[in-house]
């Protein structure tokens, strides 16, 4: 068997090279691809009434992947074909009678995918590829910080605006990687209510 050296997700990479993945998405290859990706499940558990000016709310989270097929799922970009759970703190205060303040943070711990379903096939003469060589993982995803900052107003009884800023950083071990990014996403909309 070849594999990976320090769990790339490329089969038998030569000593020295890093290869480059989407922690999200860490097999997508190809552009196009149908099917149903990861079920989130998580709920909301509010520790401050309802009705006071400040909110403190702790939101529990499961990922479930819905494939764990290389290429119909996987290089679709459809999941990581691993389990995440995580805990995020949402705290939200009403600054005066329109102007809400929110924000929270979190950590995602994400599962890795599995060696024996990321089997390339064979090599020649009796040779399989698989990713992460003898481990049990094909590739040691990061885990996630998440932390996020948003308003809302009113512009008019009929229109709320909004916009909110959202930071992920990977923390902990990881399968090197040549593009070691932590996104940051500025996210501006409109609440339209066409009758109040």
């Amino acid at each position: 068997r070849l594999g990976a050296p320090v769990g790339g997700i490329l089969p038998a990479l030569p000593p020295n090279v890093v290869p480059n993945y989407l922690p999200s998405a860490p097999f997508i290859s190809r552009f196009v691809g149908t099917g149903v990706g990861d079920l989130w499940f998580g709920g909301k558990i509010r520790v401050t009434p309802p009705n006071n000016a400040f909110g403190a709310a702790l939101i529990p989270l499961l990922k479930i992947p819905t494939t764990r097929s290389l290429n119909t799922g996987l290089e679709r970009g459809r999941s990581t074909g691993a389990i995440d759970y995580g805990l995020i703190l949402a705290l939200d205060g009403r600054l005066n009678k329109y102007i809400n303040l929110s924000t929270n943070i979190g950590y995602i711990r994400k599962g890795d995918p599995r060696a024996e379903d990321m089997n390339l096939g064979p090599l020649g003469g009796g040779t399989t590829i698989q990713g992460f060589g003898r481990s049990e993982r094909a590739l040691d995803l990061p885990n996630e910080w998440r932390s996020g900052i948003g308003v809302d107003f009113p512009l008019s009884q009929y229109l709320q605006f909004s916009a909110e800023v959202n930071a992920t950083r990977y923390v902990a071990s990881r399968t090197p990687s040549l593009l070691r990014n932590d996104p940051v996403d500025l996210i501006v909309g409109a609440r339209i209510y066409p009758a109040r």
